[in-house]
């Protein structure tokens, strides 16, 4: 796993019910937010930061419901109900955040995410679970 490159603490809790998961969706979610999960973690262990980084994914009723969380610079500030815009440069770069929110969307669901007490959350609730 691409976390253990950098030595960064990565710990999974999930309890779900796979039978009927919207694994296109899924996917998108899962692989945008760890991407960038794993790449501000990386930029936090460049400058001698403590990094880490959890996902949680439990079933509650017909909802799925993700927790991506890692830590972040403290000077990083979103709050809830904002899409945070990319530093990155490049044109592969820029559209990770917007497919999250089309996936959950598509779900019948919603992406939220925002910073507290040095951590990035980003939590995902859509149908599917």
């Amino acid at each position: 796993m691409k976390f253990d490159e950098w030595k960064i603490p990565f710990h999974l809790d999930i309890q779900i019910n796979e039978e009927g998961l919207p694994f296109m969706e899924l996917s998108q979610i899962l692989s945008n937010g760890l991407e960038n999960a794993y790449d501000a973690s990386c930029r936090l262990k460049e400058v001698q930061l403590p990094a880490e980084a959890q996902i949680q994914m439990r079933s509650r009723g017909d909802w799925l419901i993700i927790r991506i969380k890692n830590r972040c610079r403290e000077d990083l500030h979103v709050g809830k109900g904002t899409i945070p815009v990319t530093d990155k440069t490049g044109p592969e770069h820029g559209f990770g955040m917007q497919t999250m929110v089309d996936a959950a969307e598509r779900l019948g669901g919603e992406l939220i995410c925002f910073t507290q007490g040095g951590y990035f959350i980003l939590d995902v609730m859509a149908r599917g679970g």
